[in-house]
C-alpha cells in the first residue's frame, strides 16, 4: 500500500487562509533563484508571520509544536555542546532522559543537526518545531553572550541614512518588509508577551526612538531600536495591522 503523499507547505497555508495564491506564487519565483527555504522566504516577504510557518510545518511533518512556556528554566547540555552551534544550528534541547533527547528546531528536517546531537548524547532526537523567533529568545536567555537579541538583529540590519515617514510608500513598504526589520518588530512584541505588557508604546522623538512597555500599568522603557529605524518599524506595524502604510497625520484603529 502506498504512502500517503504529504502535503506541501504552500498548500496547507492557503487552506487555512493564511496565505493567497499570489504570495504563494511569489514567494516560489524568488526561491527558485535563490534555493531558500520556501518557509524563510515567506516571512522575509512578510506575507506570513513565523508562527503560521511553524504550524503549517509541525502539520506537513506530524510534529508537536514547542510554545515558549515549553523552554527549560536552565540550559541542558551546556558542558557538551556549544551556544554558538545551538545558535548556528537554531536548534535547543528541551530535555533529556536515558533514552532521548527532545530537541527544539526551527528546522526540523535538519538531519545534519539531529545526527550531531545523536553523536553527542548517545540518544535518539525527538524533534519539536520551533517558531524561530520563541527559539531565539529563549537561546538568548539561556546562552545570552553579552550582545542582546536585539543588538545580533541590528547586527543585520544595512547601514543607510535615516529614511523618515515622508518617503514614497513603496520605500516604506521596502523597508517594512526586509528580514531583519520583520524579526525585530517580532523580538519587541514577543519580548512584551513574556513580561506581560499589556500595551507597548512607540515614540519617536527626534534624535531616538523610545519604545515602552506597560506593566501593571506603569510604562518602563526598553531596550529601542535606533531612530533611523523608526519609519521601517512604524511602517512594519501599520502592516501587520491592516492600516494605511501612506496616512501619516490622522489616527488610525
Amino acid at each position: 500500500m502506498d504512502a500517503p503523499v504529504r502535503k506541501r507547505l504552500g498548500e496547507i497555508l492557503i487552506e487555512r487562509g493564511k496565505l493567497d495564491a499570489a504570495g504563494l506564487e511569489r514567494a516560489l519565483r524568488l526561491q527558485q533563484e535563490s534555493g531558500e527555504k520556501l518557509g524563510v522566504l515567506l516571512v522575509s516577504l512578510g506575507v506570513v508571520a513565523q508562527r503560521d510557518v511553524s504550524e503549517a510545518l509541525a502539520l506537513q511533518l506530524g510534529l508537536p509544536l514547542i510554545e515558549a512556556a515549553g523552554y527549560p528554566e536552565l540550559p541542558i547540555l551546556e558542558e557538551r555542546v556549544s551556544a554558538r552551534f545551538l545558535r548556528d544550528s537554531h536548534a535547543l534541547p528541551l530535555t533529556e532522559d536515558e533514552h532521548e533527547l527532545a530537541l527544539a528546531m526551527a528546522d526540523p528536517t535538519d538531519t545534519y543537526t539531529m545526527n550531531a546531537f545523536e553523536m553527542v548524547t548517545g540518544r535518539k532526537v525527538r524533534p519539536l518545531v520551533a517558531i524561530p523567533n520563541e527559539l531565539d529568545a529563549a537561546l538568548e536567555r539561556l546562552y545570552g553572550a553579552g550582545k542582546s537579541a536585539l543588538g545580533q538583529i541590528l547586527g543585520d540590519v544595512e547601514q543607510r541614512d535615516d529614511i523618515g515617514f515622508d518617503a514614497d510608500v513603496q520605500q516604506l513598504k521596502d523597508l517594512a518588509s526586509e528580514a531583519p526589520v520583520i524579526r525585530l518588530v517580532s523580538l519587541i512584541i514577543t519580548n512584551a508577551l513574556e513580561m506581560r505588557a499589556s500595551d507597548i508604546h512607540f515614540e519617536p522623538f527626534e534624535n531616538r526612538l523610545i519604545v515602552r512597555y506597560r506593566i501593571d500599568g506603569v510604562l518602563h522603557e526598553v531596550e529601542s531600536p535606533p531612530r533611523r529605524l523608526s519609519a521601517a518599524v512604524i511602517s512594519r506595524i501599520k502592516i501587520m495591522a491592516m492600516l494605511d502604510i501612506a496616512e501619516r497625520r490622522l489616527p488610525q484603529d
